[in-house]
């Protein structure tokens, strides 16, 4: 039933493609909700070394990095789509070799674009997003999905507007101002409110759907593993039955070595439990060997409308309050 399928390709500009599934490839990726490119490290054992000293070039063709996976009774899913950022090749031990390739999604856009233009007077920040948006493109990135909540039209400037500076700050301040935040997702940019979620219906999770293990209620989310499904996204929304949840007790307060207290959690940390079981996913971490046991996916989920000191403050998660 769960047979896995996995496709790891490096791509060029021009369309060549590079595909490295055939190897023994271990990935860690990392993904947040907000402002933040995800991040994947992709460590390829005993590639071809002639193969390998030309991705190391700084002339390397090879700028993109995708990482596919799912099963072979239900598909594949994209679960990483980024700009590659470091190659590094060298020796895992005495006999084999590694290839180490680091990536971020938006990673290009994030760090490089620029936007140098004035819109006239009457101009709304659906423009200023359009004009930001038009660098994204030129460095692979493209509109996802704004939620409906979030109304662009308004307000219209008075007068002319000069925007000068990173697209990416543009992108920020329009959501900020509309009590929102921006995230980066498999090469595109959404965005969307606390109470709001990616497009699709929740996908359930227990242990037969590949739930590992049981989920916890803990300071922050609701935790839970399972196999890697890539139906499931940042932002997107799960099912989790609540009699599968094991509920935190909550230590009043706690002491250091001498007596003193130094930490007494509050209530709100405390991730809620839904009625409904419909959780939003804040923080995916997956964990892949095409040959060797690991296939996870490590999720924290908060009720819709919650958020919690530590999700707040996870990287590059910014209050939109």
């Amino acid at each position: 039933m769960w047979l896995r399928t996995c496709s790891v390709q490096l791509q060029a500009l021009g369309g060549k493609v590079l595909e490295l599934s055939d190897l023994r490839c271990r990935f860690h990726i990392t993904q947040v909700t907000v402002n933040t490119p995800s991040v994947a490290i992709l460590r390829i054992t005993n590639q071809n070394p002639t193969t390998a000293q030309q991705l190391v070039k700084p002339s390397s063709e090879f700028t993109t990095l995708q990482i596919s996976a799912g099963y072979q009774d239900e598909g594949m899913g994209v679960i990483f789509l980024g700009n590659v950022t470091q190659i590094i090749y060298g020796r895992e031990n005495p006999t084999d070799t590694l290839t180490t390739i680091m990536a971020g999604d938006g990673h290009q856009f994030h760090n490089y674009a620029k936007v140098h233009q004035t819109l006239p007077a009457g101009s709304t920040p659906k423009d200023m997003l359009n004009a930001a948006m038009t660098e994204a493109s030129k460095y692979g990135v493209s509109l996802g999905y704004i939620a409906s909540s979030i109304d662009l039209t308004v307000p219209k400037s008075a007068r002319a507007i000069m925007l000068m500076g990173m697209a990416r700050h543009v992108i920020f301040d329009i959501a900020r101002s509309k009590q929102a935040y921006a995230s980066y997702s498999r090469g595109k940019l959404n965005m969307l409110k606390k109470d709001d979620n990616a497009p699709g219906a929740p996908v359930k999770l227990n242990s037969e759907t590949g739930m590992v293990g049981m989920p916890t209620q803990e300071i922050g989310g609701i935790m839970v593993r399972s196999l890697i499904n890539p139906k499931i996204q940042i932002n997107g929304l799960v099912q989790i039955n609540q009699a599968d949840i094991q509920k935190l007790p909550l230590t009043p307060i706690i002491y250091d070595g001498n007596g003193n207290a130094i930490y007494a959690p509050q209530s709100v940390d405390l991730a809620q439990i839904a009625a409904d079981g419909i959780y939003r996913v804040y923080k995916i971490e997956y964990d892949g060997d095409t040959r060797g046991e690991p296939w996870y996916m490590d999720m924290a989920c908060l009720k819709q409308g919650q958020n919690t000191s530590q999700s707040l403050a996870t990287p590059g998660f910014s209050n939109p309050a």
